[in-house]
């Protein structure tokens, strides 16, 4: 299953991962280094040329986790690197291995990392990403940890196009298995009442009312916090009930309740239904904390207002007391 391809990364941000290599003599000298099992692998060529190239992609592969199209002109000072250590009496090459042996390069290249053939490849970054995506769900956060794992386990990176087909059918598949729960779960009153949050209470829609903060303690401000705790408490309980057979991360759940947040009531309206109840019931599970914490918070403050100022009274009743005492002594 495909999806419209999601943009993920910067042009900048691309070119740092796919930009042919530039290296430095530290570079050369570490990357180009031939350890036993290379040469061994190098016996298996048997012109110069395709033994350079080979230690040019292995090199670059090192560095970068990715098989490039090896440009002579650009690799000049890595060649005369490569001549210098290992073909001193050998000449610059002048053509290129043919197809054949560009593909004996790539898979002696794979087989010296024990990365399995294409397809074996592909299924293990998917895997990974059906992992990943259960933590964090945000797309450049999967991109860099895919990244990063493709470098552990020496896996080449693939095209951007096709990293950007992968995360998002990922995300896709994700989000289907979260409203494959739903669907099960919901009753026909719960779904209504999700839904009528959309609607209009006479100024603004209600869910915009809930994403509101109070401004202050004052009376108004938490009689309405008190509605809004009211309104929600159902869908609040069957999240609190959905929300395990969810087996979302917490960074999860907080970003698809953002999501609630960011549009409008006149966006989510738009969104398949399924999918805006899971932005809203990730939401009010979430902001019920708040609404309790404001009802709280403001129920403390009028204690403390209540204390003070019974306290004052208190004070003050015993000043006009000792004041009566010592007039009535005086006497």
């Amino acid at each position: 299953m495909s999806v419209k391809r999601i943009q993920i990364l910067s042009q900048t941000e691309i070119d740092k991962i796919y930009d042919y290599p530039l290296f430095s003599p530290e570079d050369q000298c570490y990357f180009f280094s031939v350890e036993e099992n290379v040469l061994a692998i190098l016996k298996k060529f048997k012109t110069t040329e395709t033994k350079i190239y080979f230690l040019l992609m292995l090199g670059y592969f090192k560095a970068k986790n990715l098989f490039y199209t090896i440009d002579y002109t650009k690799s000049e000072q890595d060649i005369r690197y490569i001549l210098n250590n290992f073909f001193p009496a050998e000449h610059f090459p002048q053509k290129h291995p043919g197809k054949s042996s560009l593909t004996k390069i790539k898979n002696l290249i794979r087989l010296y990392f024990h990365t399995g053939d294409v397809d074996q490849q592909r299924r293990q970054i998917v895997k990974k990403l059906q992992f990943l995506v259960k933590f964090n769900t945000i797309p450049t956060h999967l991109l860099h940890q895919i990244l990063n794992h493709l470098h552990y386990v020496k896996i080449p990176i693939p095209a951007y196009t096709t990293l950007q087909t992968l995360i998002g059918d990922t995300l896709v598949q994700e989000e289907n298995r979260l409203i494959h729960i739903i669907d099960k779960y919901i009753t026909i009153e719960l779904d209504q009442s999700i839904n009528d949050l959309l609607k209009s209470g006479g100024g603004l829609c209600y869910i915009s009312a809930i994403k509101s903060d109070p401004k202050s303690f004052n009376k108004c401000d938490m009689r309405d916090e008190l509605k809004k705790h009211e309104m929600i408490k159902e869908i609040v309980d069957f999240a609190k009930m959905i929300l395990p057979k969810f087996d979302l991360s917490i960074v999860n759940r907080n970003y698809y309740a953002s999501l609630a947040i960011y549009y409008d009531a006149h966006k989510l309206r738009q969104f398949k239904e399924r999918k805006r109840q899971l932005y809203i019931i990730c939401f009010l599970y979430n902001q019920s904390y708040k609404i309790n914490n404001n009802i709280i918070e403001a129920f403390i403050h009028y204690v403390r207002l209540y204390d003070k100022k019974s306290e004052e009274a208190a004070t003050k009743d015993a000043a006009q007391a000792k004041l009566a005492i010592q007039t009535y002594q005086q006497k």
